[in-house]
């Protein structure tokens, strides 16, 4: 076994390009363990804890790139610094062969003077960094969507509020989704405009609308991403209020679709209180949020499929009562989800049939599995939680977790059907169905067990939609048109 740490000075790259690279890097035979990250206090811990550090990682510094390799052996290791180089050289090569007014800025100060017609800074630095560049953009008059994570409750409630004054849009932290005017930022969908404005304090739950609205023939004007914590009762719900303000006086705007999973109630409250001022329809998706609202323009609904047909002004089930099947099986369900507003979705469903549904993201402290504990009867995993992602990238980049899990629950006498999500779009694994694939086929002819999946995407995907579904559906999987379809196909096969 080799250990090896990488160092190169002073280079700084985007979490998302990071998870691009630490793929490549896992597909090499003989690797066991990999992960790329900024050289930040709080990394190098994070790579001690995981053995992964030798004493070289200490040389780092914040602004150096750490590649830490457990490999069979240095032949291998050798091999990962060639394709990091590659990787690297490549990407230094597409910026230097711009012109000197395309040449990336070496700051956000040197960014804003080059660029004065810009309004959106996007930031993904290493969240101990993000809090005082989101400030900087701020300043700048500029709204803000920031992917990062790992940024202090306080300092999100500080910006926002800052921004709130500033009448401007602080999307995140950790805000992985958004899509303003035709313009794609992190995790998110290809699709049309049109007369659609969507908010989401979540990232799959807005795309999941957004993919089933496109494939319906619907569009969007913005979709706007408030980071996963907004509607907490310590934020207070500031952005998405903001932005409900925006889209209420944007003229192409005919429909304000918002989603979020279980918010605070009081915020929801708050939200709906003012969505019932609006001028315009307005749709409304707080997973788990059941009370009754008496308003013309305001419309509840209780899956991510309904908000999407509600928007469209298409029917919809306006009740869970067609999902509440006596089911007798004494066979169980598992849910293997990268997106968390999916996976909350599903356990919200399956609470409404069984009394017990144990998961990693609970609402039930009861039913809340720790993430070393092994699925118990009817169980939904969240495999973008940090416990799964801490090492590694994003199970909707890299489908190494999701697949040991497949792998794992299938081979379980007890577990009669398997839910599933595949997430599509920019940033996400450019070929899912190709890995997934031949784990699939495997398992239905081994097993009796159904795969159920909820393909998430749009025919214009970088990964196109229609060509996936195809690939799934000739491995075996059975794909639905929506999560809430998935969770009633798999109900009807127990």
């Amino acid at each position: 076994m080799a250990n090896k740490t990488i160092i190169y000075n002073n280079t700084y790259y985007d979490s998302v390009t990071l998870m691009n690279i630490s793929q490549e890097i896992e597909k090499i035979s003989g690797v066991n363990n990999a992960s790329i990250m900024m050289g930040t206090a709080q990394n190098i811990n994070i790579l001690k804890e995981a053995g992964l550090a030798d004493e070289k990682v200490e040389e780092a510094d914040n602004s150096d790139l750490i590649v830490a390799v457990e490999a069979d052996n240095n032949q291998i290791t050798n091999k990962i610094k060639e394709l990091v180089d590659k990787k690297l050289d490549d990407i230094t090569r597409g910026q230097n062969e711009k012109s000197p007014s395309e040449e990336k800025p070496a700051s956000l100060e040197e960014a804003v003077q080059e660029f004065p017609e810009s309004n959106i800074v996007s930031i993904s630095t290493p969240g101990e960094f993000a809090a005082a560049e989101g400030l900087k953009a701020l300043k700048n008059d500029k709204h803000v969507f920031m992917f990062s994570d790992n940024v202090s409750l306080q300092s999100e409630i500080r910006l926002k509020r800052y921004a709130e004054n500033k009448n401007l849009l602080m999307m995140g932290p950790d805000c992985g989704t958004a899509f303003i005017g035709g313009v794609p930022f992190g995790f998110v969908n290809n699709v049309n405009t049109g007369k659609i404005g969507m908010i989401g304090a979540s990232g799959t739950g807005i795309q999941e609308i957004m993919s089933i609205i496109h494939r319906k023939g619907g569009g969007f004007t913005h979709v706007i991403g408030t980071g996963s914590r907004d509607l907490y009762k310590e934020v207070g719900g500031i952005t998405m209020l903001n932005a409900l303000k925006e889209l209420s006086k944007d003229r192409n705007t005919e429909t304000i679709l918002l989603v979020s999973k279980p918010p605070a109630d009081e915020i929801a409250d708050k939200i709906i209180n003012k969505a019932k001022n609006i001028n315009k329809k307005v749709v409304i998706c707080f997973l788990g949020y059941d009370k009754k609202i008496d308003k013309e323009n305001l419309i509840i609904v209780d899956t991510l499929e309904n908000a999407a047909l509600a928007a469209l002004d298409k029917t919809f089930s306006k009740n869970l009562d067609d999902i509440l099947i006596d089911s007798h099986s004494n066979k169980y369900i598992r849910g293997l989800y990268s997106g968390g507003t999916l996976a909350y979705e599903a356990y919200i469903l399956l609470k409404k049939v069984y009394p017990e549904v144990y998961s990693n993201i609970a609402l039930d402290e009861k039913e809340k599995l720790s993430n070393q504990e092994e699925s118990k009867k009817n169980t939904i995993l969240d495999l973008g939680v940090d416990y799964y992602t801490k090492n590694n990238p994003h199970p909707m980049i890299d489908l190494s977790i999701k697949i040991s899990k497949l792998k794992e629950e299938a081979k379980n006498p007890d577990v009669r059907a398997i839910l599933m999500d595949v997430v599509l779009g920019f940033n996400a694994n450019q070929e899912p169905a190709s890995e997934l694939s031949p784990v699939i086929r495997s398992i239905i002819e081994a097993e009796k067990v159904d795969i159920i999946i909820d393909v998430v995407g749009t025919d214009l995907d970088p990964q196109n939609y229609s060509k996936q579904v195809e690939k799934l559906q000739q491995a075996g999987a059975l794909i639905t048109e929506s999560n809430f379809g998935a969770v009633k196909t798999v109900l009807k096969k127990l």
